[in-house]
């Protein structure tokens, strides 16, 4: 969407992350033993992202990223296990951040 530059703000970013959320957190509740999510976004934001995931381990259990993505995609040092981000200058795509959970 060519008008999605304009309207990006603080406001925009922050509604987003608590719908995302919501919608994590939704499906995270469904999800059964031994069951997978994949959470996806095409956003380089990180509150999208890491802090997005980081929040969810902190509050869900049983709930597991496993190891699945390869150690190239990650942001400078720090990467966490389970979660992956495509670049658009290194990947040639545009920017997505991926995540694999997986209920124990």
């Amino acid at each position: 969407n060519p008008e999605l530059k304009w309207r990006q703000n603080e406001g925009f970013l922050h509604q987003n992350v608590v719908l995302q959320e919501k919608l994590l957190k939704s499906a995270l509740k469904l999800l059964k033993p031994s069951g997978i999510l994949v959470y996806s976004t095409c956003s380089l934001y990180p509150e999208e992202g890491e802090l997005q995931i980081l929040k969810i381990l902190n509050h869900f259990e049983p709930i597991e990223l496993p190891k699945w993505f390869s150690p190239s995609y990650k942001i400078g040092h720090q990467h966490i296990p389970g979660t992956g981000r495509l670049f658009p200058a290194t990947h040639q795509t545009k920017g997505f951040f991926i995540a694999k959970f997986k209920k124990k």
